[in-house]
């Protein structure tokens, strides 16, 4: 049950654009540590039997491929989020943009139609390493969303259909600043002659 969830998650924010080739990734808390998507596998091509299963001491089972090199931020998270039981993490293209930019999300009704209370920063961090893990440790523990500094999106979420919701509707946000930013811009400028 715990696979087949990964499975569709991972498919689901691949088939939206969410993580484009072999970026992104998507874990789920099992009774003796996580299921997560292994590394360099297109998330719309996995099947089951491709999943890492990960102690929480950070040992691989022989189960699947190797890991995604994500995978310290994923343990380091549910370490301290006892009630989150997913986490989608993406590389969709307005969010990263976002993050290149440095640029808050405007707030809309999705915020809190998708259970979102706050959207985070962490900083730039080399990705996989433990230095992004240990970033992302403190604003797990008060938010839902974390933008990564150039690096996309994690989303958590009780369950991989709720975390993969978030990762669709932070994107769409995401796109909606563009926008207004966008808009506000143009009116700056001006009427044109």
């Amino acid at each position: 049950m715990h696979s087949a969830a990964v499975v569709a998650a991972a498919r689901a924010i691949s088939y939206r654009g969410l993580a484009p080739g072999t970026s992104g990734n998507v874990s789920v808390r099992s009774d003796s540590g996580i299921l997560i998507t292994p590394t360099r596998v297109r998330l719309d091509a996995i099947s089951e039997s491709d999943l890492a299963e990960v102690g929480f001491d950070g040992r691989v089972t022989a189960r699947g491929r190797q890991p995604s090199r994500e995978v310290a931020l994923h343990l380091a998270v549910y370490q301290v989020r006892p009630d989150v039981n997913a986490i989608v993490h993406t590389h969709s293209p307005y969010a990263t943009a976002c993050g290149v930019a440095q640029e808050r999300l405007v707030e809309t009704e999705d915020w809190r139609y998708y259970g979102i209370d706050d959207v985070v920063w962490v900083p730039l961090r080399p990705a996989g390493s433990r230095a992004l893990a240990d970033a992302c440790v403190g604003p797990a523990t008060t938010a839902d969303v974390l933008m990564l500094e150039r690096h996309g999106v994690v989303c958590l979420g009780r369950n991989a259909s709720i975390a993969a919701l978030r990762a669709e509707a932070v994107e769409h946000i995401a796109q909606v600043t563009w926008l207004v930013r966008s808009l506000a811009a143009s009116r700056a400028l001006g009427p044109r002659p």
